[in-house]
C-alpha cells in the first residue's frame, strides 16, 4: 500500500493506493490564504499540521486495513514559502506562500544589478518575487 500526501496552497490532498495503483482512498482537507495587505499571501504553519491529521483520519476511517498496511508514502508540498521559526521551532508569524508578492521591488532591484541570465546560470533557476523573504 502507498500513501500520498500533497500540502498544497489551498489544501491538502491525501490518497492511498495499492499495488496495482488503483486508489482506495482519498481525502481532500481545504483552506484559505490570507492576504491581510495588497500583495500578500500568507497561511499560518499549524493549519497545516491540522490539514494532514484530518485527510489522514478519514482515510483512516474510509479504509482502515489498506491505511495499517501502508508501507510507502510519497510526499509533496507548495514551494519556496518561508516558515520563520522560534529556537523551540514553534512558528513566529505566519508562512509567507511562494506567490506573495510583496518583495517585487526588490525582486527588480536584485535581477537588475545580478542579470536575470546570470542569476539563472549560477543557481540554475529563475529568480522570481517569492523567493525573498520581504521587500
Amino acid at each position: 500500500m502507498f500513501l500520498g500526501l500533497d500540502i498544497g496552497t489551498t489544501a491538502t490532498k491525501a490518497i492511498l493506493v495499492d499495488e496495482d495503483q488503483r486508489l482506495l482512498a482519498s481525502a481532500t482537507h481545504a483552506y484559505p490564504v490570507s492576504s491581510p495587505q495588497p500583495g500578500h499571501a500568507e497561511q499560518h504553519p499549524d493549519i497545516w499540521f491540522d490539514a494532514v491529521t484530518k485527510a489522514l483520519a478519514k482515510l483512516r476511517q474510509d479504509a482502515p486495513k489498506a491505511f495499517a498496511a501502508a508501507s510507502h508514502i510519497g510526499f509533496s508540498g507548495q514551494m519556496h514559502s518561508l516558515v520563520a521559526l522560534d529556537q523551540n521551532l514553534a512558528p513566529l508569524r505566519p508562512a509567507m506562500l511562494w506567490n506573495d508578492t510583496r518583495s517585487a521591488g526588490s525582486a527588480e532591484d536584485l535581477t537588475a544589478e545580478v542579470g536575470a541570465e546570470d542569476f539563472a546560470r549560477r543557481t540554475g533557476a529563475r529568480f522570481r518575487q517569492g523567493h525573498l523573504s520581504g521587500g
